[in-house]
């Protein structure tokens, strides 16, 4: 299916479109509005097209003048400036390893202070063992490696259904999507981090609210690919 994008001041319609011109009836009598997304992403999305890897959901600066993302399979983060198209490499990631499938360098997600008050950068990857999330911080426009903390370790790894997506809520905990590593029942078992949505604090610590006592906020998923919090709730 196709996937087509229309933007207006603050919302984006989004609906479902076979190879020709036919929607299905959902989409004839409906349009989702994603509020509070930046119109900004939209051109960035055109220049970004231009690059050959298989880049994380930009991030954007609060004046829309520079983008950070992350490459999966070079392992590396860029910035990107939208006006001209120019891309700075920050740095890459050490330990981080591709599957020849989803896995390598697949989540990044920074708080609201970044980078005024806060330098970290937050990123889920694959290692030769597992998948994690780690936190380092941009120091004089530069990933500084030797900051470098793992939040969280042992997320099972596999070709597939790796998860990877990061991001800071408005209660300012980190969300991060994990795959079912191709291993279906994992999703259902609150002893594994695989096929959970996750809930952490900046620290890598679990927030004493989660509902089960662990780092799990939600269980049972596949493979999820985005998150996003609704505006009003």
């Amino acid at each position: 299916n196709k996937i087509e994008i229309l933007t207006g001041a603050g919302t984006r319609v989004v609906w479902a479109r076979d190879t020709g011109t036919n929607k299905d009836t959902f989409a004839n009598g409906t349009q989702l509005s994603l509020m509070g997304l930046d119109t900004r992403e939209a051109s960035v999305g055109r220049v970004l097209a231009a690059d050959p890897g298989n880049y994380s959901r930009p991030l954007l600066s609060p004046d829309g003048s520079t983008v950070i993302y992350s490459r999966r399979d070079s392992h590396d983060i860029v910035r990107l400036n939208p006006a001209t198209g120019a891309r700075t490499t920050l740095g890459t990631v050490p330990n981080a390893q591709s599957t020849n499938g989803e896995g390598g360098l697949m989540g990044l997600a920074v708080t609201a202070g970044f980078p005024a008050s806060d330098r970290w950068l937050y990123i889920f990857h694959t290692s030769p063992t597992d998948n994690r999330i780690v936190r380092m911080q941009l120091v004089n426009g530069v990933l500084d490696t030797s900051t470098l903390q793992v939040l969280l370790s042992g997320i099972a790894r596999n070709i597939y259904h790796n998860g990877g997506r990061l991001r800071f809520g408005p209660d300012g905990k980190l969300y991060v999507a994990t795959g079912d590593a191709q291993i279906a029942s994992s999703a259902q078992d609150l002893n594994q981090l695989t096929g959970k949505i996750l809930r952490l604090n900046p620290d890598g610590s679990r927030p004493a609210d989660n509902p089960f006592g662990s780092l799990v906020w939600s269980y049972g998923h596949r493979n999820p690919q985005g998150l996003a919090q609704h505006p009003l709730t």
